[in-house]
């Protein structure tokens, strides 16, 4: 509740022309954003069902949206991010993990997320360049990085991103 407020409290700032509106997220330690275009709906975790004979390390299976059966991906794994990410975060952490329910070339897609943050615009001219140190799996998705809250989030490029998914999928 204190941080809606002090979020809502803060002065709105004025929008520069060329500006990119994007939602934020976490997947374990890593902080991303995509586009908020592609973003559809962002849902409470659910049962993942396991498709036979066609699951694999990304395609986790499908879910259930209001009777619709969507699949769901494991988006943390095409980026690098380390699987075990959950046993490492604090059982004090306040996140919640959800669901983002994006769509990709008209296709809906689901995939876990340990925190969804929100909505934020930034002027292309604000990101900056890719460390090194980055896993090459993030590297190669990614736009550029923006610092935001105090963190530094990955900009995923979503044409390249996207790409990779539907793949992952066939």
């Amino acid at each position: 509740m204190q941080t809606w407020t002090k979020q809502l409290a803060e002065p709105q700032q004025e929008s520069m022309p060329g500006q990119i509106s994007l939602f934020i997220f976490r997947i374990g330690p890593e902080w991303f954003a995509l586009p908020t275009r592609q973003l559809v709906e962002v849902l409470e975790l659910c049962d993942v069902h396991s498709i036979p004979h066609r699951s694999n390390s990304i395609l986790l299976g499908l879910i259930n949206v209001r009777g619709e059966m969507q699949l769901c991906l494991s988006l943390g794994r095409l980026l690098g991010v380390d699987k075990d990410f959950r046993e490492a975060e604090s059982d004090e952490s306040r996140a919640v993990e959800r669901l983002l329910l994006i769509s990709v070339e008209g296709e809906a897609l689901a995939f876990h997320v340990s925190e969804a943050c929100g909505i934020h615009s930034y002027h292309p001219s604000e990101l900056s360049a890719l460390p090194s140190t980055l896993p090459e799996a993030t590297s190669v998705n990614s736009k550029g990085l923006l610092s935001w809250n105090g963190h530094h989030v990955a900009v995923l490029d979503e044409g390249v991103l996207f790409e990779k998914l539907l793949r992952s999928i066939q």
